[in-house]
């Protein structure tokens, strides 16, 4: 949850129950009957993600490789939308949503995804900095972007 604080002070229990209920709203036919049996919360107060030069590459995409039952969500998932931080996590989560509806047969909407606008000039001229700068082969502040 983004902006937890008021989380980090529940108990652990309580935490997982609520996210359990948020599940049960957001897909009731899936998680209706569904109850916990083990948990584990991880409580991380101030932490924020860090990204670095060329880390793109390690992140995972919305489809996990590995197991075709899990799908990632939140702002380290690789992503063609273009957005970061807290829409990125949005934008990830209707897509992970979306391919869980797919994979357990939901019809109904699809989460909207809507996409991003054109640059603005600043953020074009950026991007061509960048594209520049990696083309004659030096290090440029924006390489951990997918540009």
């Amino acid at each position: 949850y983004y902006h937890a604080n008021s989380i980090n002070a529940m108990p652990d229990d309580v935490v997982a129950k609520r996210s359990l209920d948020h599940l049960k709203k957001a897909l009731p036919e899936v998680f209706g009957g569904t109850e916990i049996l083990d948990s584990a919360v991880i409580k991380l107060p101030k932490a924020v993600s860090w990204f670095f030069p060329g880390s793109y590459q390690y992140l995972p995409s919305t489809q996990s490789k590995a197991f075709s039952n899990i799908a990632f969500a939140g702002d380290y998932v690789k992503s063609d939308h273009g957005s970061w931080s807290q829409e990125k996590a949005l934008v990830t989560g209707y897509t992970a949503a979306n391919l869980v509806k797919q994979k357990l047969g939901i019809s109904g909407a699809e989460e909207p995804i809507i996409p991003l606008k054109e640059d603005e000039p600043h953020v074009k001229v950026t991007r061509e900095a960048a594209k520049l700068a990696r083309s004659a082969g030096l290090p440029f502040l924006t390489d951990f972007l997918r540009i």
